[in-house]
């Protein structure tokens, strides 16, 4: 588990801190993997609340990660994260799973959000920011869209970020969470559209890919060069 640089330790210091429950009582065998994933989550709450801030908001106060028998590997809804014991069996060290599901109890949408950019922004900081160390593989802009959501979606965002703001995440979890969200944030965000930024990513990924003789990874995007700016 890595640390952030990114964020400035006096904020993280001074961002809300979350009272994180574990409910192991559908899967006692889970316990162990719980205790961790609690910690996780004390540490890393208040990162994600911080690059999801937004000025007169605040967080939830609790979390409740809950561990049960159950279909796919895990779903939020409110402060309640649901976990599949049978994933975490076959999967022990997917703490990035935890870290999306974290994202979506900060982000706590109460308007009609694209599915998109709810997923995108989860993935986009689990895989960039919380485990770059992984270096994930991004996937083919051609056959997964950023519409595809999750990293396809994710992965876009970073490169938009790196290239051209880098509070993106802030900014536009700000648009969603306050229903302000539409195609025109690119523009004021970025100076183009979403659909140019979109074929500037798809022509990015296709020359690197051309240039090192194999699929891009997280790696290879830009460096850091966007420009900061304020709220939505």
């Amino acid at each position: 588990m890595v640390g952030w640089s990114l964020l400035a330790g006096a904020a993280v210091l001074l961002a809300p801190k979350v009272a994180v429950e574990i409910d192991v009582s559908a899967s006692p065998s889970s316990a162990m993997w719980a205790e961790k994933a609690k910690a996780l989550a004390e540490e890393w709450y208040p990162k994600l609340a911080e690059l999801l801030r937004q000025p007169g908001w605040k967080p939830p106060a609790k979390v409740t990660l809950r561990f049960e028998p159950m279909e796919g590997v895990a779903g939020t809804a409110g402060d309640v994260i649901h976990i599949s014991e049978a994933w975490i069996r076959s999967h022990p060290d997917d703490w990035g799973m935890v870290i999306h599901e974290l994202v979506h109890v900060v982000q706590a949408y109460r308007r009609p959000v694209p599915g998109w950019i709810t997923e995108g922004i989860a993935d986009g900081i689990r895989y960039a920011k919380f485990e770059p160390q992984k270096d994930s593989a991004l996937h083919d802009p051609e056959k997964s869209p950023y519409t595809d959501g999750y990293w396809s979606a994710g992965a876009f965002l970073t490169f938009v970020e790196r290239s051209y703001d880098r509070s993106l995440f802030t900014r536009l979890n700000e648009a969603a969470r306050r229903g302000r969200y539409t195609p025109e944030f690119w523009r004021r965000a970025t100076g183009k559209s979403l659909e140019a930024l979109w074929d500037e990513y798809k022509n990015w990924y296709r020359q690197t890919s051309e240039e090192k003789g194999r699929q891009p990874r997280l790696s290879d995007l830009p460096e850091q060069r966007g420009k900061g700016a304020g709220g939505e």
